[in-house]
């Protein structure tokens, strides 16, 4: 059972907030630089003209420099660098490999039609006719194509682009833009059918189904967090107390351990919904704050809650790995992995292999660029914390299961395109399902079983020394002892 560690808590210094500063510097600091820069090239203009080149490659180049290659001789985005906090500095670590990735896609963005705000479709009703952050109205449905992108610039349209090509406009539509992750509303984003539903448009309303959605996610994180720590302890107890009572103490401690490697992904997915929860809240509270204070010239567009939707649709319930992935996972890397590996990938090799060979090869790509991620993210949050030693110690599943998790899922992919190829048949129905959860719990397994292993529950007390606040407060299981611990 893990032991409590002697630490005394106190808050991050300010310091370690430097990743929120537009300025250059260490650190992620020239990330967000990446991103102020890197967004003020592709606001909506008059026309959606092609980004001069001269301009994308200083920004893109500045940005390597003061971000990216620092981040690979080790300047990493770790709020505590405390072993007891890996998994909450885990989802900072990771931010480091995706803003290199922005970095290369709006550092070499060719023109601005991907990034011009569309809005939502279907959505224009004569009361309420979706904003673009700015103020203005989005453009009409009859002018969007049928990938999502604007058909047609018209007069009227330049005009209202006109409008938005000041200064301050065009910096608030960099900052929608720096913050919308998924793309929600713009030409990048995923289609509507690939997008759980939106919360309800109602401020009250949206207030009681996100708090309603934190709890839920509160609640599942909880649980996911005590099955993990207690897979050696009181969970083998239970176990054989309430199902297996037949088993031996070696056959229930593997079957508790299988079960919390299971639970690593689902708590992480608990705390992205925890996170955008909160977030969200925070936006809406803003929002409604400024337009409050502001004079109307200079109030920002209505909250819409269209632009939050939730993170999974469905993820429990899988149609297929293919779908699951492309419909049903969360979007927040979606734009970079196609720029800067499917795209390429599929129009360098179809003249080569064929269409299908080239997208089987570019979600390959896709899937090594996401387990460099969650990888580099892994080695940023542990480096410096848990002991060398114990990282070379490892089993091969334990330091690359999170590898062969992500490496396996093109496999599966193929898979299913080659059914649908030989049968003429879509990959659906229960089958399909029950397919899908073999193939994504039983190699997750093996991402569960490496994560456990590099630390990321490393240090965190044991459940009976939790205090009251540790239940009942969101994430506050991951907090450092001794903080809130009996």
């Amino acid at each position: 059972m893990t032991t409590l560690t002697p630490h005394e808590f106190s808050l991050p210094p300010l310091a370690a907030f430097k990743f929120v500063s537009i300025f250059p510097g260490n650190g992620t600091g020239g990330e967000c630089k990446l991103r102020s820069l890197g967004t003020l090239h592709l606001p909506p203009s008059p026309t959606p003209s092609p980004i001069l080149p001269q301009r994308r490659l200083a920004t893109t180049s500045l940005s390597l420099d003061l971000s990216s290659v620092m981040g690979y001789l080790g300047i990493e985005i770790r709020l505590h660098g405390r072993p007891e906090l890996l998994s909450t500095d885990l989802f900072g670590c990771c931010l480091r490999p995706e803003l290199i990735l922005k970095t290369l896609e709006w550092g070499l963005a060719v023109d601005r039609k991907p990034y011009q705000w569309i809005g939502f479709d279907g959505m224009e009703e004569k009361d309420h006719k979706p904003s673009h952050p700015d103020g203005t109205t989005k453009l009409v449905e009859d002018d969007v194509g049928e990938t999502g992108r604007p058909a047609v610039i018209t007069a009227a349209h330049a005009e209202r682009a006109k409008k938005r090509d000041s200064p301050a406009t065009i910096i608030l539509s960099s900052l929608h833009l720096w913050t919308a992750m998924r793309g929600i509303g713009y030409a990048f984003g995923p289609p509507a059918h690939a997008l759980a539903a939106p919360p309800p448009r109602s401020p009250r309303l949206f207030i009681k189904y996100t708090l309603s959605t934190l709890l839920k996610a509160h609640i599942g994180n909880v649980i996911a967090i005590m099955i993990i720590i207690n897979r050696d302890g009181a969970l083998p107890r239970l176990l054989q107390n309430s199902v297996f009572p037949f088993l031996s103490r070696k056959a229930l401690v593997t079957i508790s351990h299988l079960i919390a490697y299971a639970a690593v992904p689902i708590s992480l997915q608990f705390q992205m919904v925890l996170g955008l929860s909160g977030v969200s809240l925070v936006f809406f509270a803003f929002n409604h704050f400024f337009r409050f204070i502001l004079p109307r010239s200079l109030r920002p567009a209505p909250f819409d809650s269209r632009e939050w939707p939730s993170l999974f649709n469905r993820p429990f319930v899988p149609k297929s790995v293919a779908s699951w992935w492309s419909s049903q996972w969360h979007h927040l890397f979606r734009k970079p992995f196609t720029f800067v590996g499917y795209d390429p990938v599929v129009a360098s090799m179809t003249p080569l292999v064929g269409k299908p060979s080239a997208r089987l090869l570019g979600a390959f790509v896709v899937f090594w660029l996401s387990g460099w991620l969650h990888d580099q993210g892994m080695w940023s949050a542990t480096r410096g914390i848990v002991p060398t030693s114990s990282l070379n110690s490892l089993t091969f599943i334990e330091r690359w299961g999170a590898w062969i998790f992500f490496m396996a899922q093109p496999i599966a992919v193929g898979l299913e395109g080659t059914f649908t190829r030989m049968t003429g048949k879509k990959f659906s129905g229960t089958l399909a399902m029950l397919w899908s959860y073999g193939w994504i719990v039983g190699v997750g397994l093996l991402a569960g079983k490496s994560w456990i292993a590099m630390g990321l529950v490393r240090d965190l007390p044991p459940v009976p020394a939790w205090g009251w606040q540790r239940f009942l407060l969101p994430s506050a299981v991951l907090a450092p002892p001794p903080l809130w611990t009996k």
